[in-house]
């Protein structure tokens, strides 16, 4: 997340202050969604900074949640931190208000499937902790015949019975939840040439192989466990992409990156002959080594970033014909910069820091575009049989054949994604901003103009 210096005590006083002096209720009404405003961004900083201040977050977040109880994102983002602090009953409350947002001021559907996930996690958590607690009260007078009647109706009756369907075993094959006596029977049985990585409530973070065993810290582990699972060469700019801004919600440098790939390499004495490092033009590609596997053992309640599904399952599970164009995300670049934006001059672009995003051209309104849901719906009208997907910084590039089932709700969990036609004419951007975008551009604007025009 970016980082910069603000004052929220010095606004918030100034709102405040404006708010109390306001006669006018429409103009108090406005003030307030200001003050609203303020308190969420403010707590989204503390609570996804490189230096995070939960205690801060929270603050904030609750003043938010003071004026307005069913604020979607105060309710995600708080529930999130009581997540995190092991209090499942408050986050499991949050996560549901956070649901039940209005259709105009709602959860993205990222955020929303992670709201889903996120109280089954919650649930899980709180019938573990009422199971002990009756356990514990066993031995405690009681009305039997009462309690003896309702008992029937709980799903499980004893922690070790809930306990037996909580493990997970991840290979390159299979993803499966276990029993008990598989999950540690399974760790007895690994071949030479597998890695083992295991979440465990004991040991942390560990990894073994060939004999040998190392404890990570949580980012290592979870860097290791992605390289080792993906099909394709990871970059930093994957890592960086899929796992921090994604999967950890937060922002990280480059050079951090970089640093944690030192590190590993020096932490875990087997890297080299686990991981291959392969040249990508100017950039380097991880990945697991041609003949190694892996089994990740874990609770089921264990998330990792390839449990969200990736757009090309969702456009495939969409009937649509996916095909990979490596290496040509920047041919597609300068083609969408020269087409839609060459009467734009080169010191107009620098103005609107355009290097960093081409569609600061619709953020900055230097072309006329639709945006939010207006966007959506022409990118609906469009025919579309053909298109391509492109990504601001990712290498590689996607075509799509039967693309007319493409929705933009797909894409909302994309980080700035482009899609245009085969000719150019028209493209449509989801950004990684909550408050930019969607955008639809058209080049041509005649009426009736369509890509089966061109044909």
């Amino acid at each position: 997340m970016e980082e910069y210096e603000f004052f929220p005590h010095q606004e918030e006083r100034r709102l405040l202050a404006e708010w109390k002096k306001e006669k006018d209720r429409k103009r108090r009404e406005e003030i307030e969604n200001e003050l609203i405003h303020l308190y969420v961004r403010f707590g989204e900083y503390f609570k996804m900074s490189s230096n995070p201040d939960p205690k801060q977050a929270k603050m904030y977040l609750q003043k938010a949640l003071k004026r307005k109880p069913n604020h979607p994102i105060a309710n995600y983002r708080l529930a999130h931190i009581y997540y995190n602090e092991g209090r499942y009953a408050e986050a499991a409350y949050h996560f549901n208000q956070a649901l039940s947002g209005s259709m105009d001021e709602s959860l993205n559907d990222t955020q929303e499937m992670l709201s889903h996930m996120f109280l089954v996690n919650c649930g899980i958590f709180l019938a573990a902790n009422a199971l002990k607690q009756i356990e514990k009260m066993e031995a405690r007078p009681y009305d039997e015949e009462t309690v003896d009647r309702y008992r029937q109706a709980i799903f499980l009756h004893r922690i070790e019975d809930f306990h037996r369907a909580l493990y997970r075993i991840i290979t390159p094959e299979s993803d499966e939840i276990v029993t008990e006596e598989t999950y540690f029977s399974e760790q007895e049985l690994l071949s030479p040439h597998e890695v083992m990585l295991c979440i465990s409530e004991q040991d942390g973070f560990v990894v073994r192989f060939a004999g040998e065993f190392v404890k990570l810290e949580y980012q290592s582990f979870y860097v290791l466990a992605t390289i080792l699972h993906s099909e394709r060469p990871m970059t930093g700019e994957d890592i960086r992409k899929t796992l921090f801004q994604t999967f950890f919600g937060r922002d990280v440098t480059d050079a951090a990156i970089r640093k944690i790939f030192e590190r590993l390499r020096a932490r875990i004495p087997f890297w080299d002959d686990i991981i291959e490092t392969t040249r990508m033009g100017n950039k380097v590609g991880r990945s697991r080594k041609q003949g190694v596997s892996y089994r990740i053992f874990c609770r089921a309640s264990d998330m990792f970033p390839w449990d969200w599904m990736n757009i090309r399952k969702i456009l495939e599970n969409r009937g649509i014909v996916v095909e990979e164009l490596i290496g040509e995300g920047e041919a597609f670049r300068k083609r969408w910069e020269k087409t839609f934006t060459d009467a734009i001059s080169p010191q107009e672009k620098q103005s609107i820091y355009f290097e960093q995003f081409l569609w600061h051209v619709f953020s900055y309104e230097k072309l006329p575009c639709l945006e939010g849901k207006a966007a959506m719906q022409a990118f609906h009208e469009e025919n579309r049989f053909v298109c391509y997907l492109f990504y601001q910084e990712r290498e590689e590039a996607y075509m799509l054949v039967n693309a007319e089932n493409l929705r933009a709700e797909d894409l909302r969990r994309e980080h700035d994604v482009y899609v245009v036609d085969p000719q150019f004419t028209w493209t449509y951007v989801q950004t990684h901003e909550e408050w930019c975008g969607p955008y639809f551009y058209r080049k041509y604007s005649q009426e009736g103009f369509r890509f089966n025009d061109l044909l």
